[in-house]
């Protein structure tokens, strides 16, 4: 079986999973909704503080953020592992679990991010700094995967986000072509009716928490499929379906 086939059929086989998961999107995207409402009150907090204050201030919104995403990863892996959800799972604690390796993680690549900011963004030109950027951000994606599916710890998720990469980049490119037509296509056209009213700001969170919903959950299955068997066993296991 060569590459390409490989990559076809597992993100057929995830995207049926994600097929048959969708009644729990609703929930995931009015999850989104009540995400950005926290993260928009912290904001407007942060604006109105000093410069001292501020600086502090962007720790407490790092800290919030790493809070929401593994408050989101939490649910998602309620669907994916369990193919359920309720609305008092958003209530549910279970998402501390996974503070610690997220701000492990998470802050390490921040680092990463800060020293090139510092040192070699200013000497490149401004289309090869984005394009590093968009790469980067792209490197970035399976782990939180690694995290919440994978169980990885801290800097374990960043060895094993590597490890994945070597093993599955064409079956992954998907996930990442998705993000770039959302990025570039959907998302300023969802975000155009902000100009109309700003009353719509709702509902654009509400579109857009559709949309990732649907995406993370695909990227969930895929990353289950891949992480837990090779190209090799894949072919080996549909010789005998065949």
């Amino acid at each position: 079986m060569n590459i390409l086939t490989d990559t076809l059929k597992v993100n057929r086989d995830a995207l049926k999973k994600t097929l048959l998961k969708l009644r729990h999107i609703p929930l995931l995207a009015l999850a989104y909704v009540v995400y950005q409402l926290i993260l928009f009150a912290v904001s407007m907090i942060g604006a109105n503080l000093g410069a001292g204050i501020g600086f502090l201030w962007g720790f407490v919104n790092y800290l919030v953020n790493i809070a929401i995403m593994a408050h989101f990863l939490s649910l998602l892996y309620n669907v994916i592992r369990y193919n359920r959800l309720t609305p008092q799972d958003l209530l549910n604690r279970q998402f501390t679990r996974l503070m610690p390796s997220l701000l492990q993680a998470f802050f390490f690549l921040y680092i990463i991010e800060l020293l090139f900011s510092l040192f070699l963004s200013p000497i490149l030109p401004a289309i090869s700094s984005f394009l590093i950027l968009l790469v980067w951000e792209a490197l970035k994606t399976p782990v939180q995967e690694s995290v919440y599916i994978g169980n990885q710890y801290g800097t374990g998720a960043l060895r094993a986000t590597f490890e994945f990469w070597k093993s599955n980049w064409a079956q992954w490119s998907l996930i990442i072509l998705a993000a770039a037509v959302y990025q570039i296509l959907i998302q300023p056209l969802v975000g155009r009716l902000t100009l109309l009213s700003i009353w719509l700001m709702p509902v654009v969170w509400l579109v857009s928490g559709v949309l990732i919903s649907v995406w993370m959950v695909w990227r969930g299955e895929l990353f289950d499929i891949l992480d837990s068997s090779s190209m090799r066993s894949r072919e080996f296991r549909r010789g005998f379906d065949s």
